[in-house]
């Protein structure tokens, strides 16, 4: 009798053990998604303020080709409409985080149990080849002032 309660209570300890483990482990991978997801927004605003300053840098430099890489996180793509001053990056995410930079534009909507990011940033007026563009992950984007193009491709 006695080694069943020993038994016993050595399963009551060790559930509660493990109880305690799962709960650290879940709070610490929600922290974790939520400062990546921190990150994520902060890299996507940052790609559309080189985007937009190299637009602006080369707009009037005459003759020249000039080309900004970057690297998107997952389940974000970046689009490119025909004759449309306005780039666009949608990024879907968990949890809703509202940085205050004023670079570019942000809404935040919630689809379910996912948010939607719609970045946006105006940028100068250039004519594209295609009606409409969209990349996700690694993208190039050419800008070629002369013949008046934006190229966005996947990086080689």
């Amino acid at each position: 009798m006695r080694d069943v309660s020993l038994w016993v209570e050595f399963l009551i300890y060790t559930s509660f053990t493990l109880l305690a483990i799962s709960y650290v482990l879940y709070y610490s991978n929600i922290i974790s998604s939520r400062e990546r997801i921190k990150i994520d927004v902060s890299n996507i605003q940052n790609t559309l303020v080189d985007i937009y300053v190299s637009m602006i840098t080369y707009k009037n430099c005459g003759n020249c080709l000039t080309s900004v890489s970057g690297k998107l996180p997952d389940y974000a793509s970046l689009y490119l409409f025909n004759n449309s001053d306005i780039i666009y990056i949608m990024y879907y995410a968990s949890y809703n985080y509202t940085p205050s930079r004023v670079y570019t534009n942000l809404t935040v909507n919630k689809m379910g149990n996912m948010f939607e990011y719609n970045f946006s940033i105006k940028v100068p007026l250039y004519f594209l080849d295609y009606s409409n563009i969209s990349f996700s992950n690694d993208f190039c984007l050419a800008i070629n002032t002369s013949s008046g193009r934006i190229y966005l491709s996947k990086c080689k």
